[in-house]
């Protein structure tokens, strides 16, 4: 039995990029395990999921605001709430992008 080194310096990594949210890892064109597939679609699912609902907020929040503004409702109180609660879904929602982006560049300095 032979034992080959790794040369860890000349890795490929790439990365295929699906649906929205979908990520498959791949080492020169190798696909990833069935399993890492379908963790990968269940996150992608999540993401894709939470990003619907942060931007239904924001479409029911402008539909309140231009019903407002146009006089159709006088529910000022019900249209800064709904405001307040998209500015912080969408605040958390790219929070959450930023941290998802620095674990990503933590590891690409790791594999260099």
């Amino acid at each position: 039995m032979e034992i080959n080194p790794i040369n860890v310096s000349n890795r490929v990594w790439s990365i295929e990029l699906g649906d929205l949210g979908r990520a498959q890892w791949t080492k020169e064109g190798l696909p990833a395990s069935p399993a890492a597939k379908d963790q990968g679609s269940e996150f992608g699912a999540m993401v894709s999921e939470e990003i619907n609902k942060v931007n239904d907020q924001l479409l029911t929040t402008d539909k309140a605001v231009s019903d407002l503004a146009t006089g159709q409702s006088e529910n000022l109180h019900g249209a800064l709430i709904s405001m307040q609660k998209a500015n912080l879904s969408f605040k958390m929602l790219v929070e959450v992008r930023n941290k998802a982006l620095s674990a990503y560049d933590e590891l690409m300095r790791m594999q260099a």
